[in-house]
């Protein structure tokens, strides 16, 4: 009977460090991924998350905050062509008007 249950107590004790680690490691990476977003928040760039896992989860998160950050790109670059062409057509809309005028 004792030598079962000093078996159950180290089995418990390895399942709780195995436990420990993947949590520390969980939040190394989570850590990773906010370090590398607020980097790519401050500079304005257009690089993906990169980090490399064996946490499906993690993995999981990864692509979708990299999709995320390819649609932002997207919109800053069809806001940055509306805008000019507001630009061209407010310029055309003055020029047109200054010779009309005339």
């Amino acid at each position: 009977m004792i030598p079962i249950l000093i078996f159950i107590i180290i089995f418990l004790l390895i399942l709780n460090g195995l436990q420990y680690f993947l949590r520390v490691k969980m939040n190394k990476n989570l850590k990773e991924i906010h370090t590398r977003l607020s980097d790519i928040i401050i500079n304005e760039s257009a690089e993906k998350v990169l980090l490399q896992t064996d946490q499906e989860a993690v993995q999981l998160v990864l692509n979708q905050i990299n999709r995320f950050l390819s649609y932002n790109q997207k919109v800053k670059a069809d806001y940055v062509k509306a805008k000019d062409s507001s630009s061209k057509m407010l310029s055309n809309m003055s020029h047109d008007l200054k010779h009309r005028s005339r």
